[in-house]
This record gives C-alpha cells, sequence and structure tokens, in this order.
C-alpha cells in the first residue's frame, strides 16, 4: 500500500471560538514561519514501583497546552488580545473551543475547553517585531480522520 500522506504544514487549519468574546470560530492566520502551533507533551500515567520492585500504573486526566505563534502584524493577534482584555475586564475566565484539521496526515483535532494560559502584553520589539506566543491549555483533545 502506498503512503499518500506527507509533511506539508501549509494547508493546515486552526480555528477558534472563545465563549463570551468571539463566539463563532476564527481562522487563526499569520502565523510565524518557524512555529505555528504546537501540542505540548502530556504524561497521563501516574506510574510507580513499591519496595519490592512491582511496578503499578494509573491514568490520570492531564490537560493540553497548546503553544500558538502569530506575528505581531496578524490579524489574528487581535483574537488574543480580545480574549486577553475582556478576561481582565471581567476578572474572569472565558473558555475556547478550537480545531485543527492537518489534510497532509488525514486528521483533525478538536480541542474543548479550553483557557488562554500564558499570554504576553506587547510583542518584543528588536530590529523587526517578534513573533508572539500564547498558551492555551485544553481540558480535551480528541482526533478523526478528516
Amino acid at each position: 500500500m502506498t503512503n499518500r500522506k506527507t509533511i506539508t504544514s501549509n494547508s493546515s487549519v486552526l480555528m477558534l471560538a472563545i465563549a463570551g468574546v468571539i463566539p463563532t470560530a476564527q481562522r487563526v492566520q499569520g502565523f510565524s514561519a518557524d512555529a505555528a502551533f504546537a501540542f505540548d507533551d502530556v504524561n497521563n500515567k501516574e506510574i510507580v514501583a513499591g519496595i519490592d520492585g512491582t511496578m503499578s500504573a494509573g491514568y490520570i486526566y492531564t490537560p493540553t497546552p497548546q503553544k500558538i505563534t502569530v506575528m505581531p502584524n496578524s490579524n489574528s493577534y487581535e483574537i488574543f488580545a480580545a480574549w486577553r482584555e475582556a478576561e481582565n475586564a471581567a476578572a474572569e475566565v472565558f473558555f475556547a473551543d478550537g480545531t485543527v484539521s492537518i489534510p497532509a496526515t488525514g486528521f483533525k483535532y478538536t480541542m474543548s475547553k479550553g483557557v488562554l494560559s500564558k499570554t504576553k502584553a506587547a510583542p518584543t520589539v528588536g530590529k523587526t517585531l517578534q513573533p508572539i506566543e500564547y498558551e492555551i491549555t485544553w481540558e480535551s483533545v480528541t482526533w478523526a480522520p478528516i
């Protein structure tokens, strides 16, 4: 059987909706050239060995962090700025839902109950404005074929 999957990333699509802020899903665009979005590793097992060397393991629910990196001139910068400002104004958390479609691999990921867990107030200013990294921590991430 021939593998027709590729490693092309430019056809990938990230959509976000933030309840109470941006209720209709918006396409995130204007990514950094070197990093668009990435899910962090998740350690969802508790593994221990007793004094006799017998191992025990158990499943634990673990949130999944996702880093998203956009250029400072991206229109999507406004999505994250609006989310951050709405939370600051309300002194409350606004949850997001999202999807990631990766046509090259044939998979779509659905993210639920996301929290904006890391943000910057402004881009880093140097020779040019630097990419801005945000982090959303998701309660769940599930995948399915496209």
